[in-house]
């Protein structure tokens, strides 16, 4: 398909292309829901937001195929760096396996390059059907993320699940009672914090930590964004106290979550970020702990969720020992714009899931 074809975002389109999301992902087990208003907050109002970088495809007068490609800054080896960020990559299901993935995709990597990015990242599923198709247009695997889950309220999360998946998550929910129980909560304090305190937390952890490979900067206008006006649910930040020190945050996210016989909420835990005395199993479990409580009493979700690289084992086992268990993996790719020096220098370190990109792409 030409390039000249692909379309970019004009006002008044977002109907549109929730439509093809939906129709493209709404059959799925489990999938985060798309409604105009968390569609156009997640895009249009999101810092940096480029109507040429959310690119489409009609056909005979109807939208039949969409990617959304945001921007941020990302650390990388220490470095600030311009990244792309490609989700929802979405065609109707009567329109697949036409190419149209594969333009638009294309149009993005032209797109990416013209803005001065370092490179595209994207998550897949490992064993989903497009991972091929990224693969064949440049994207290579950076590693595999982790999906840590951990049960807040087992008759809810049933609910959400198929009806055999009922005594898993209930052994789940019994799990994390158990492991609660052994968690040392003295260990650091951790305080919910708001308004422009969200934005200083935030900067003084990305400016006294070292930050792994794949983490999203958050400045104060990111974090106004992702804590203002969530029309889909909300986010909180956490700072994190060790011995009466500042020693880190994390954010806590919910929202809209749909599995195979309802819909109900689930909470993200990401933008976590240390300092070299919390990085220890136990400090560590407890910080997750406290934020577990937020997302049950606060935020109000049955499950809560985070993705972990696989070489990461100090925070997989601290993750264990809070409660989570691993439930599947997600495959953090990169495509390095034609230089293979940039996916060189982006494979170093431990990778960072960045966060508002999972349950992105199939």
């Amino acid at each position: 398909m030409d390039l000249d074809k692909i379309q970019s975002f004009q006002s008044g389109d977002e109907e549109e292309i929730v439509r093809v999301f939906e129709a493209a992902f709404g059959k799925a087990d489990y999938y985060f829901p798309r409604s105009v208003s968390s569609w156009f907050w997640r895009y249009v109002q999101r810092p940096g937001f480029d109507p040429e970088s959310i690119l489409m495809i009609r056909k005979e007068n109807t939208l039949v195929a969409a990617l959304s490609m945001t921007y941020g800054t990302m650390m990388v080896n220490s470095k600030p760096r311009k990244i792309a960020l490609i989700d929802d990559v979405s065609t109707n299901p009567q329109w697949q396996k036409q190419g149209f993935a594969t333009a638009l995709l294309k149009h993005a990597i032209v797109r990416a390059e013209e803005v001065g990015c370092l490179g595209i990242h994207l998550s897949a599923d490992p064993e989903g059907s497009a991972i091929r198709i990224y693969k064949n247009v440049g994207f290579e695997v950076v590693t595999f993320c982790v999906n840590m889950l951990s049960v807040l309220k087992h008759r809810r999360a049933a609910r959400l699940g198929k009806r055999h998946q009922a005594v898993p998550l209930l052994a789940l929910s019994l799990l994390d009672v158990y492991k609660r129980a052994r968690i040392d909560k003295s260990l650091c304090q951790v305080e919910i914090v708001e308004g422009r305190t969200a934005g200083d937390v935030a900067l003084r952890a990305q400016n006294e930590f070292e930050l792994p490979n794949g983490t999203l900067l958050l400045d104060a206008e990111y974090v106004r964004w992702m804590t203002d006006q969530r029309p889909d649910g909300a986010l909180e930040v956490a700072s994190i106290t060790k011995d009466n020190e500042f020693s880190g945050m994390l954010t806590v996210s919910s929202s809209d979550f749909s599995g195979p016989r309802k819909k109900d909420r689930m909470a993200v835990i990401g933008n976590l970020t240390l300092s070299e005395s919390m990085q220890t199993k136990n400090a560590i479990a407890a910080a997750l702990h406290s934020v577990k409580g937020t997302a049950k009493n606060i935020l109000d979700c049955p499950m809560v969720s985070m993705f972990v690289d696989q070489r990461d084992e100090p925070l997989r086992h601290a993750c264990k020992k809070a409660g989570f268990m691993e439930i599947g993996k997600s495959a953090s790719m990169f495509h390095p714009l034609n230089k293979p020096e940039n996916l060189d220098e982006i494979r170093e370190g431990v990778w960072s899931q960045p966060v508002e990109t999972t349950f992105s792409n199939p």
